[in-house]
């Protein structure tokens, strides 16, 4: 038992710190961004060390690092899944969501659900005359 948290809280520091050194080299984020996103994603894996693996098998396959992971029980199939943020060398996002009842993995072609309810927002925003 205390090999296996051993080996999870080494991949959370690794994760981490790979992190964090690889996104230094990006600009979209403010170093604040980056620092607070490190800091949960390790504490997410901390929490679910049954995802490093999954993690670590999800940076090999794109050869970005997951600098984002959160559970999404609101996918409309009644099961829960987590959805990984991917960061690739070019410094462009990719979403890709885990299902936890069958352990496979989805390329969410329609990602930042959030990017587009900010761009309603401001569509919609009232502009001034």
């Amino acid at each position: 038992m205390k090999r296996n948290t051993f080996i999870a809280g080494l991949v959370a520091i690794t994760a981490t710190i790979g992190s964090a050194a690889w996104a230094d080299s990006h600009t979209a984020k403010s170093g604040a961004e980056i620092t607070k996103d490190a800091a949960e994603l390790s504490q997410f894996v901390t929490n679910n060390p049954q995802f490093a693996s999954v993690i670590q098998d999800l940076e090999t396959k794109t050869g970005g690092k997951v600098t984002e992971a959160e559970f999404d029980d609101d996918m409309g199939d009644g099961t829960t899944h987590v959805e990984f943020e991917v960061t690739l060398a070019n410094g462009s996002d990719e979403d890709h969501i885990y299902s936890i009842a069958d352990g496979s993995m989805t390329l969410e072609v329609d990602n930042d659900h959030d990017d587009q309810n900010e761009a309603m927002e401001t569509e919609e925003a009232p502009t001034s005359n």
